[in-house]
């Protein structure tokens, strides 16, 4: 997180878009650490909804909003106020989405998908987007190419999104390994302005 808030802050941002938060670990540090982020869209596979959405209600209560929820709605929203919402839905509740965010975020789990899921979410990031929207795609190297995406590839499957920037740093307890950073905004052509 430090990371990339060194190239790309999410100070100013108050929402917030996270495709495969696993268990929410990201989501709770931004929480935590960024005061004016109060709206949460958290996207994941099932089972993995419900890890996250249990995980996130035991610390945030009643400001978690579960896929029994939205599971019949025509239209997801965040209510027009500054409480704190964290809204969890699978994958197909996407294109009900009504809202744009100043920050989407993914963290190896692109590069773990097939093509056409990622050209799905690019898609969906696009439409669910606004001017200086801020997008973080996070990943590894020594990739397998019978598993995973090469990330130069995953990238352009992510056509609908502006140029990312890639940076790169090495891991923190393998220094022979690297992270890769994929960083972009809209209206921006340098992620670093």
């Amino acid at each position: 997180l430090d990371r990339v808030e060194s190239q790309m802050s999410l100070n100013s941002c108050t929402s917030f878009l996270e495709i495969g938060p696993g268990f929410g670990a990201t989501m709770h540090l931004i929480e935590q650490n960024y005061p004016l982020i109060r709206k949460y869209l958290l996207v994941d596979i099932v089972p993995n909804i419900y890890v996250v959405s249990e995980y996130l209600r035991n610390i945030y209560g009643d400001a978690v909003v579960d896929y029994r929820v939205t599971c019949k709605s025509q239209s997801i929203s965040f209510d027009q106020n500054a409480d704190l919402e964290i809204i969890v839905i699978p994958p197909w509740k996407l294109a009900m989405v009504d809202e744009n965010f100043d920050y989407c975020w993914n963290s190896n789990s692109f590069v773990e998908m097939r093509n056409d899921s990622l050209e799905f979410y690019s898609d969906q990031l696009a439409r669910l987007s606004k001017v200086n929207t801020k997008y973080a795609v996070l990943t590894y190297d020594r990739f397998d190419t019978e598993t995973t995406l090469d990330p130069e590839a995953m990238i352009q499957l992510l056509a609908s999104l502006p140029p990312l920037g890639e940076f790169r740093f090495d891991r923190l307890f393998e220094s022979a390994r690297q992270n890769l950073y994929f960083l972009g905004q809209n209206g921006e052509t340098d992620p670093t302005l």
